[in-house]
């Protein structure tokens, strides 16, 4: 498992982490989700999520979902990882 920051062209940074399976968890607004921006998405990144999501796809997988496991430990680790700083997760509305 990787924890990188990068500098982006405005000053400012992101954190991110790179998990062995390559699911990319990032703090990014403008970077690309495979849930909520997967318009922004290329084949080449198909597997990043941001915190938000991520959030969101351990809480459904902890509910029980199927076949969620293996990516809800992916998930969890690169959101341990990256240490957000949220207070809580947000969910979207049900």
């Amino acid at each position: 498992m990787l924890k990188l920051t990068a500098r982006l062209a405005g000053g400012g940074t992101v954190d991110f982490a790179m998990t062995p399976g390559g699911l990319l968890v990032h703090s990014c607004d403008d970077w690309p989700c495979a849930v909520c921006r997967p318009t922004q998405i290329s084949e080449s990144r198909a597997y990043c999520l941001c915190l938000n999501c991520a959030y969101a796809v351990v809480a459904a997988a902890s509910a029980g979902e199927q076949g969620a496991r293996a990516l809800l430990d992916e998930i969890s680790d690169a959101l341990s990882l990256l240490e957000a700083q949220q207070p809580e997760p947000r969910m979207p509305g049900n």
